[in-house]
């Protein structure tokens, strides 16, 4: 479905329009299960480890929308953006909004 939306978000967006996105950072959470590590800041008090790494990956899946369809990492997500010509595309940080991890791609991308 990704695809299918990107493309619309491009062909939506004027010209010099942007567009910006995070997503989980699927190699940084399959290597935080593996080796459950770098967990201990501001993750959620009611989940362990294994759990809060686990719904990053698969989402929490309890409600509409609230799953993940595929694990993004930076290689994989930029070989989808180039499918369209913007202008630029860059990645602003791997920090998400809401927690003090590197565990996140947040893209900015211009028509």
């Amino acid at each position: 479905e990704f695809v299918a939306t990107l493309g619309e978000i491009y062909r939506c967006l004027k010209p010099g329009g942007l567009f910006s996105f995070t997503v989980p950072d699927f190699d940084w959470f399959v290597r935080a299960y593996l080796k459950q590590e770098n967990l201990s800041e501001r993750r959620p008090d009611s989940y362990t480890d294994e759990e809060w790494v686990l719904f990053s990956i698969f989402g929490h899946q309890d409600g509409p929308g609230q799953v993940h369809k595929w694990g993004w990492n930076a290689g994989r997500l930029e070989l989808e953006l180039t499918k369209h010509p913007w202008s630029s595309v860059s990645l602003k940080s791997r920090v998400s909004c809401d927690e003090k991890l590197e565990n996140h791609l947040w893209y900015h991308c211009c028509k």
